[in-house]
């Protein structure tokens, strides 16, 4: 059973033949202190469609080590780890058949990207045609020269 705070939600994990393999793995790679910053895991949940898992620790301060690690491999993939927050929007959740998934009911390898627009907005913004703006080939004002007084 996934507990806020002591669950974290694993995202991008490699492809495994199984979901037995897949826990396992899982398992052995959270436990292991050198690797993960883990300790004692009580349940595992996987859903490999959805290349998602849910792991459930012991102790609340093991998720919280494992989510101050600012990278994790399993099997040389990087996969990603968040909190687990019930309910909320795109918060991981287990239903009644152990499955993984996301809240709606999308996984995010499934659901559909929209592209960020404007992130430079000051870049994206046209220049008016009889806006004069600096020309990067011409040379600038000597820094060293005096400047006119403007008053």
């Amino acid at each position: 059973m996934a507990i806020p705070g002591q669950s974290i939600v694993v995202s991008g994990l490699p492809d495994f033949p199984t979901e037995e393999t897949a826990e396992d793995k899982i398992t052995l790679y959270f436990q292991n202190r050198a690797q993960s910053a883990g300790g004692d895991v009580r349940e595992v949940k996987v859903n490999t469609e959805s290349r998602q898992a849910v792991v459930t620790f012991e102790e609340p301060s093991v998720a919280q080590n494992v989510l101050a690690q600012p990278v994790h491999i399993i099997n040389n993939s990087s996969i990603q780890v968040e909190p687990y927050l019930p309910g909320g929007t795109g918060a991981a959740r287990v239903d009644s058949a152990d499955q993984v998934s996301m809240a709606g009911g999308d996984s995010p390898s499934k659901a559909p990207q929209q592209p960020q627009q404007n992130i430079y907005p000051a870049l994206s913004a046209p220049v008016h045609p009889h806006q004069p703006h600096a020309d990067p080939y011409q040379p600038h004002a000597d820094p060293y020269q005096p400047h006119a007084d403007p008053y």
